[in-house]
């Protein structure tokens, strides 16, 4: 049998535990308010980011890809794939290689 300790609910140990428990409560509060303001933050961002691969897509259409720096390459939603010519495509998210 195990032996039950009843704390005085003014004790030191039952304050710190309750103010521990709010501080806790406060702050899961503030990480469900971040978590939504990532969320839409993620969101502009796809937007974006869906933007710049198609003005990308225009810019390697007259300049060619081969030609397109690399600056604006690392920073596009796409994969290089070199097929058995040694060529190289660029295929941005959603399209097939």
């Amino acid at each position: 049998m195990s032996n039950i300790f009843r704390f005085d609910k003014t004790s030191k140990v039952s304050r710190d535990l309750k103010n521990s428990a709010e501080e806790l409560l406060i702050m899961y509060e503030n990480l469900e308010a971040l978590y939504g303001e990532l969320a839409a933050a993620e969101a502009v961002v796809q937007v974006e980011e869906k933007n710049y691969n198609e003005a990308l897509k225009r810019y390697a259409a007259v300049v060619g890809l081969e030609n397109v720096e690399v600056e604006f390459l690392e920073l596009a939603s796409a994969s290089v794939h070199i097929n058995e010519d040694g060529e190289f495509k660029y295929t941005f998210e959603g399209e097939e290689v």
